[in-house]
């Protein structure tokens, strides 16, 4: 019995057809100490940003993956959640991952994480502050 090798068959040489770009998901975040607080995770990411110091909304949306529209709404603290985060503030430590990297205002950095990691973290080489003082033995002759 002879078998006959399949051949495979060749690609559609034409326009693709376009797929719907998909919306990245929104995934909620909660406030790690007020529990109460619940946000999508790119608003979240965007009051971040707004904390760092940058004010350009489109900047922000492409980071973030909103529109300007989203982020100024978010600016203006218009939903109850979001207006608790705001006066919540981020807590120390903790980072939220970007979708495309921007510049930070204060090192000028190109970053992935908000807020930077890089000005965000105190270096215990240089402590300020009563921690400058407090670092400092008194020596009595």
């Amino acid at each position: 019995m002879k078998t006959t090798p399949v051949k495979p068959k060749p690609a559609k040489s034409g326009p693709a057809k376009s797929e719907p770009a998909k919306k990245p998901r929104r995934r909620p975040w909660r406030h790690p100490t007020q529990r109460r607080i619940k946000v999508p995770y790119a608003s979240a990411a965007a009051v971040s940003l707004m904390e760092m110091g940058i004010t350009d909304y489109e900047r922000i949306a492409q980071a973030v993956g909103l529109d300007a529209e989203e982020v100024e709404r978010i600016d203006m603290a218009e939903d109850k959640a979001i207006r608790q985060l705001c006066l919540a503030g981020i807590p120390y430590g903790h980072y939220f991952t970007l979708e495309h990297r921007i510049r930070c205002p204060k090192c000028s950095g190109m970053i992935v994480l908000a807020p930077c990691v890089a000005c965000d973290v105190p270096s215990p080489a240089r402590p300020s502050g009563d921690e400058a003082l407090a670092a400092d033995p008194v020596i009595d002759d």
